[in-house]
């Protein structure tokens, strides 16, 4: 994440995170803050549409540029 991200995080706001999928595509999803990766891994699925209840079937890796 750029500073500016981690200051948006900080100040409560939305942050923008890209979601890579399998087939090379990815998506742009606006989260709202969030404390630890549990708190964005539920609002990432609840802004994708997957039921919680595929929460241990998803993983996610942080890629840094």
């Amino acid at each position: 994440m750029t500073p500016e991200e981690c200051k948006l995080i900080c100040a409560m706001k939305k942050t923008r995170i890209n979601v890579h999928l399998a087939n090379g595509t990815y998506l742009q999803c606006y989260v709202e803050s969030w404390e630890n990766f549990d708190t964005l891994k539920d609002q990432i699925m609840t802004r994708l549409g997957i039921s919680a209840d595929y929460k241990s079937v998803f993983g996610f890796i942080e890629v840094v540029e």
